[in-house]
């Protein structure tokens, strides 16, 4: 049992550092830096394919690195099972004709918690940075497998997005409602 294990330890590095190389290069190309930017709206749209790449250099890294060994997070296999769906996820970009309810009131995106594998995208959500919208699909993949608690998700988020190399760049509006700025200094603490 402990070889198979090991086994799976060995082929998660090995896929994460594969992962970790494939989002490098694509940085590279799109000649990313590692400042410090302004959360802003920007013109245009934002790069689903680096977003993608981003959100899924998270979960990996959470699923390797994550130290909050708390309830649901006793192990890194809830990262491994997001990491997992969003793989079978499809991204759909709605347009400005959108007539979608669940764009109203200044929403990013939105998904059908637990049914389906699709995040809709919201016209606003596509201007953002993509370090933002990283964060956003993270978000919303939580829902995909934790439901419509947006505490619980607000929380995954978190742990998620802390392995980023920017780390935590945005705060939803759950933020404070959910205290996770207490949950964020526990974990940090574990550093």
């Amino acid at each position: 049992m402990y070889l198979l294990y090991m086994i799976n330890t060995l082929i998660m590095k090995f896929h994460f550092l594969t992962l970790f190389l494939s989002f490098l290069l694509a940085l590279s190309s799109k000649g990313f830096s590692y400042e410090v930017r302004e959360v802003t709206f920007q013109e245009g749209v934002a790069d689903l394919t680096h977003a993608r790449a981003l959100a899924e250099y998270m979960m990996e890294k959470a699923a390797l690195e994550n130290k909050w060994r708390v309830g649901r997070y006793h192990s890194n296999r809830i990262f491994e099972n997001a990491l997992e769906r969003f793989r079978r996820t499809e991204i759909r970009q709605l347009g400005p004709e959108s007539r979608s309810r669940f764009c109203s009131a200044g929403a990013l995106a939105y998904t059908l918690n637990f049914i389906g594998n699709d995040i809709y995208l919201c016209p606003r959500a596509q201007m953002l940075d993509e370090q933002i919208l990283a964060q956003v699909l993270v978000h919303e993949v939580g829902h995909l497998i934790l439901g419509g608690n947006e505490c619980v998700v607000t929380q995954f988020e978190l742990l998620t997005s802390i392995h980023s190399p920017k780390g935590v760049v945005y705060r939803n509006g759950y933020w404070d409602e959910c205290r996770i700025d207490s949950l964020l200094e526990r974990v940090r603490a574990l550093n």
